[in-house]
């Protein structure tokens, strides 16, 4: 996949989760374990099916749902900002539904 981290993100873990802050915009976002599972696979250089399988395996859930919630995530990140998809790859971002981030403005 051809999947990027903005240069103006921070990430900081906090157990199994992460907060994600977009500088630019001042908007800190707070990824559930399993978001954040997900997102520390694009740093990864996984491949989308081994991320859907690494879903089924590590999460108990069937492969369609797997690859629906992984692409609602892939679409509610790049909304906010956080990454920067390849316009080859840009057909894979899908509105199917899961999870979701939760942005709120740092005073």
């Amino acid at each position: 996949m051809r999947i990027q981290l903005r240069t103006d993100v921070t990430v900081q873990e906090v157990g199994d989760e992460l907060l994600v802050l977009h500088r630019a915009t001042n908007q800190l976002h707070h990824l559930n374990a399993t978001a954040s599972w997900i997102f520390r696979q694009l740093d990864s250089q996984s491949t989308w099916q081994s991320i859907v399988a690494g879903m089924v395996e590590t999460f108990d859930v069937d492969a369609t749902a797997a690859e629906r919630d992984a692409l609602n995530l892939l679409d509610q990140l790049r909304s906010s900002g956080l990454i920067a998809i390849d316009p080859e790859q840009a057909g894979l971002v899908a509105d199917a539904g899961f999870w979701s981030l939760m942005p709120s403005p740092i005073s």
